[in-house]
């Protein structure tokens, strides 16, 4: 499960962050996108890695 935040800066500076599930239910995070597409085109190449993982040790989005 994957879902976007947009977060916004006491100086009103806007960024989005990227929160996903590991398999072992724990959140993860990457942060500092200045838009929502590249958080989402950060995800897509992040899910396309793991899907390439041999070993499984990326975590799934």
């Amino acid at each position: 499960m994957t879902y976007f935040e947009k977060r916004t800066s006491t100086d009103g500076k806007t960024t989005w962050r990227v929160r996903y599930r590991y398999t072992d239910g724990t959140w993860g995070l990457e942060s500092g996108f200045p838009t929502k597409k590249a958080a989402e085109r950060w995800n897509e190449e992040d899910e396309a890695a793991m899907l390439n993982d041999a070993d499984g040790d990326a975590p799934p989005a």
